[in-house]
């Protein structure tokens, strides 16, 4: 390693060792000697360097970091940390971020700066540290190696330039755990009250407490919009609030409005009570009968059983393996369900273009989004598949192949009855972290959810009912009859209606 020393450095250096020589100042000139001494440098250039008898340009270049981590430690001189003055090489980590950003400040890219700063955000990196990097009084070599990535992750996603690949700079495996979401159950921004809230969620087991916490996420936007606890909220504003949650059955409706009537009765308890509620009616009590809880379902989707495109990548996203993960995303994009799975079993990475998000199929062409297209990426990479039961795990070699779907064991491809199960489990999943039916999302579900979602851009874009419909069966291999023509017209009707 070479630590670049110019003029600058220099400067600094000469008057952090004349404060250190001050008499006031010997006990910080004593730990510098300590550390000196501990890192094996000897007392004649310890001596020399500390009495400016000894130039730093005429010690190794170990002991030249050395000595300025000694007086960066003790001085607390960010101009002094060897780990910022230490060369970059060409294509290094932070000299790729470096250029990254100079393009995004030169070309004032604030789109491409503003997502990064979301990402980042997202990845719990705090604002004065995401400023730092853009302002460039932060370099990325002063974060930890996580935080490097989640920073060249972000540029990468962003700017969609191959030499910012995470894969470039990181181990493979290290890139796999390093993109795993991280959970919001822990993050206080997405909550009101976020202390007292986890106080209530602790209650339960970790199951119930991710389902219960999810429910306070919801709830937020009404807390901050009324500026209230919902433990204060009256019957119009919990009405209001139980309406958006787009319930699709009375069962997971009911779930909900329980644990916030159980959540109220907590504020109220008289260790709670002060400063939390005033309140000595429950009015989530309120919403005990079927006509009731009715009113408040989301009809469109009970109808129709409609997923949002939202929840098929978020479920998608979360799925413990891409190989599961991938699949409601490429049925919701329009990859065919029927003969048992049998276009979406032969998918192959010659099939799609990454790049354009493409998948070209024998009589169509679909297009991905960037969830979707990365799900596929990373389905395709994936070599080992792990099947996790409780608290154990047990790892399968995934079978080599150009499938984007392949069996275990040496299996090539996998059997439709594999796809049932996988798409079962993900929507178990799913269900536990909603509050909805597990037995809501399946094949047919997710089909019908991606039509009207494709529908619905294309009705926005201008292109009439008709033209939408032929275009809808089309992209999603669908015969084109009078009965297919009047059921996906129905649906798409009811669905805007209800809009």
């Amino acid at each position: 390693m070479k630590v670049l020393i110019n003029e600058e450095v220099k400067r600094e250096l000469n008057e952090a060792i004349d404060t250190i020589n001050m008499g006031a100042l010997s006990y910080i000139k004593e730990s510098v000697s300590v550390d000196l001494v501990n890192n094996g440098m000897s007392d004649d250039e310890i001596e020399g360097l500390l009495h400016k008898e000894i130039s730093i340009d005429n010690i190794s270049e170990d002991n030249k970091y050395v000595f300025l981590n000694a007086l960066y430690k003790n001085l607390k001189n960010k101009k002094l940390n060897p780990k910022l003055l230490l060369e970059s090489e060409e294509g290094s980590l932070d000299r790729t971020i470096a250029g990254a950003i100079y393009n995004i400040n030169t070309d004032s890219l604030d789109n491409i700066k503003n997502v990064v700063t979301k990402k980042l955000s997202e990845r719990n990196i705090n604002e004065s540290t995401i400023r730092g990097l853009f302002s460039k009084e932060t370099c990325v070599k002063e974060l930890d190696e996580k935080s490097q990535f989640f920073v060249i992750n972000a540029l990468y996603e962003a700017m969609e330039d191959e030499s910012l690949n995470p894969l470039n700079f990181f181990d493979k495996e290290l890139v796999e755990e390093y993109k795993k979401k991280p959970s919001k159950d822990n993050m206080p921004q997405y909550y009101y009250d976020y202390k007292f809230k986890l106080k209530f969620a602790n209650r339960y087991n970790e199951k119930t407490k991710k389902v219960v916490l999810a429910l306070f996420r919801k709830s937020k936007t009404f807390e901050d919009k009324f500026d209230k606890d919902i433990c204060n909220f009256n019957i119009k504003e919990l009405k209001e609030f139980f309406k958006s949650l787009k319930s699709k059955t009375i069962r997971s409706l009911q779930n909900q409005i329980s644990t916030i009537e159980t959540y109220v009765k907590f504020a109220q308890l008289p260790e709670n009570r002060e400063g939390k509620t005033e309140l000595k009616v429950n009015y989530a009590t309120a919403f005990d009968s079927r006509n009731k809880l009715e009113e408040l379902l989301y009809r469109q989707a009970v109808e129709n059983m409609i997923l949002d495109e939202e929840d098929v990548m978020i479920m998608s996203e979360d799925a413990e393996n891409a190989q599961d993960g991938v699949i409601p995303a490429l049925l919701f994009t329009g990859v065919s369900h029927k003969n048992e799975f049998e276009e979406l079993i032969n998918l192959t990475i010659n099939d799609v273009d990454l790049e354009n998000k493409k998948i070209k199929l024998k009589d169509r062409e679909l297009t991905m989004n960037d969830t979707t297209a990365r799900l596929v990426e990373r389905a395709y990479s994936q070599d080992v598949y792990y099947s996790i039961n409780g608290e154990s795990a047990r790892k399968y070699k995934i079978t080599e192949g150009e499938n984007i779907l392949r069996g275990l064991r040496k299996k090539l491809k996998v059997k439709s009855q594999i796809i049932s199960q996988r798409i079962a489990r993900i929507s178990k999943m799913w269900a536990d972290e909603s509050g909805e039916d597990e037995n809501f999302v399946n094949a047919t579900t997710l089909s019908y959810s991606g039509q009207i979602h494709l529908a619905k851009q294309m009705l926005d874009s201008g292109m009439f009912l008709d033209d939408v419909v032929n275009e809808v069966l089309h992209t999603f291999g669908v015969p084109n009859n009078e009965s297919s023509r009047f059921y996906l017209k129905t649906r798409i009707q009811t669905y805007m209606d209800a809009k």
